[in-house]
């Protein structure tokens, strides 16, 4: 039990703790799959760290209202997602959709970027050497890294849990790393927007300085898996910049910052603040079209994915786009989010029990049909590699704001 990660209700005093800002620079470390952390160092321009002091200037009292962070999992939780609760295919039918795999993923490296996940499950579905290690701050220590429980739930239940098995179901040579940056619920938005540039910034150091360093990982290719949302816009009241609409808040800036590396992928999903049967604690205006994908799942340079049914109906809870023009570079782009879409809302073969819901599971089955991409041996950048599967998806070339250009195929050539 001490060597576990709990996600369960925050206390009073947490909540209070949450309220101060969490300062990002050297807060966070390198932790080994043997549980032994490096330092990161702390290489960032100067003038990204004066933004950085900039939004931190800011009181960090609490904000008066709770920012949620969109991680619907299971049908456990009452009332969600009414009639878009039924489990309406099995995982080989879903997998189906996308076609064979390109490759099994060798030597790439997926962070998962949620609550946590738990080595000990990864390796009881998919055997040892798939865990690579993760990141640890003052928040989360290194003996928590890869050791996510919850007492209440089996561990096949638990989020960061779903995301890995479904990545793997795609990719099984993957190597997951585990970045555990998301509480039950955010208090504060600076403070947590804080806390994950901090992970951000440790990420991409880890990759640009892995040749240097003989105690970071090095991979042909990594893929940053965000299966997460804000869904309350309105919560996001920095005096500065606004994650959910601008492109210049810092926690955006820093996912540009890796997305502009040249073997760097990010994915985020869609969100589930659909039209049809949105996600309870989603805003009343955060809601259905064009007000639905909110900061860095918005941005043109990332991969943002909505779900589908495993035969290709599209689920009205998924968020439908466009994202907001704020986030495009000089206003000059496209805002046509989601890019594309993937099946959801399927129970394992194995155990009808152990479901696969929301955008979340959408946004893990195209990181592992990714990581096969990249695992074949394509190394185009990731507007190349976009462009080719939006071209090629099921949508025939249209884009709408529902499903994006459609379910892509795995059967994409390498560049």
């Amino acid at each position: 039990m001490k060597n576990a990660r709990f996600f369960g209700k925050m206390t009073e005093k947490s909540r209070q703790n949450r309220s101060g800002l969490l300062k990002s620079a050297g807060a966070w470390r390198f932790v080994t799959a043997d549980g032994i952390e490096h330092p990161v160092g702390d290489d960032e321009p100067e003038e990204f760290v004066a933004a950085l002091g900039a939004e931190d200037s800011g009181t960090g009292e609490f904000d008066g209202e709770e920012l949620h962070v969109d991680l619907p999992i299971t049908l456990a939780n009452g009332a969600q997602h009414a009639s878009s609760e039924q489990i309406f295919s099995t995982r080989q039918r879903a997998l189906g959709l996308l076609g064979p795999a390109s490759s099994r993923g060798d030597n790439i490296g997926v962070v998962i970027l949620d609550a946590g996940i738990n080595r000990d499950y990864i390796e009881s579905i998919a055997g040892p050497g798939h865990y690579g290690g993760g990141w640890s701050n003052s928040r989360v220590s290194a003996d928590m890294v890869g050791r996510m429980i919850d007492p209440h739930k089996r561990d096949a239940d638990l989020h960061g849990n779903l995301i890995a098995r479904n990545v793997l179901s795609l990719a099984p040579g993957v190597t997951l790393y585990d970045a555990p940056i998301l509480p039950p619920r955010v208090f504060n938005m600076r403070a947590f927007s804080s806390d994950v540039v901090g992970a951000l910034r440790a990420i991409r150091r880890v990759i640009v300085n892995a040749g240097a360093n003989p105690n970071f990982p090095q991979h042909d290719h990594w893929i940053l898996c965000n299966a997460w949302a804000v869904a309350t816009s309105f919560a996001d009241n920095s005096p500065h910049f606004r994650y959910a609409t601008d492109r210049q808040h810092r926690l955006n800036r820093q996912v540009l910052r890796l997305a502009d590396l040249p073997n760097v992928d990010v994915v985020f999903a869609a969100g589930n603040s659909g039209v049809f049967e949105p996600a309870p604690f989603s805003g009343v205006y955060d809601r259905g079209f064009g007000r639905a994908i909110w900061g860095a799942n918005g941005l043109e340079e990332v991969f943002t994915i909505g779900a589908v049914r495993g035969d290709g109906v599209a689920i009205g809870m998924s968020s439908q786009g466009p994202s907001c023009e704020s986030l495009l570079a000089g206003g000059v782009g496209t805002n046509q989010k989601p890019d594309l879409c993937a099946p959801s809302w399927f129970a394992e073969d194995s155990d009808p029990s152990i479901v696969n819901t929301g955008s979340s599971t959408a946004c893990a089955l195209f990181t592992g049909m990714l990581a096969g991409l990249r695992g074949s041996g394509d190394t185009a950048s990731s507007a190349v590699v976009k462009a080719r599967l939006t071209g090629s998806a099921s949508g025939s070339g249209m884009w709408n704001a529902q499903t994006g250009y459609g379910v892509p195929h795995n059967a994409v050539g390498v560049a």
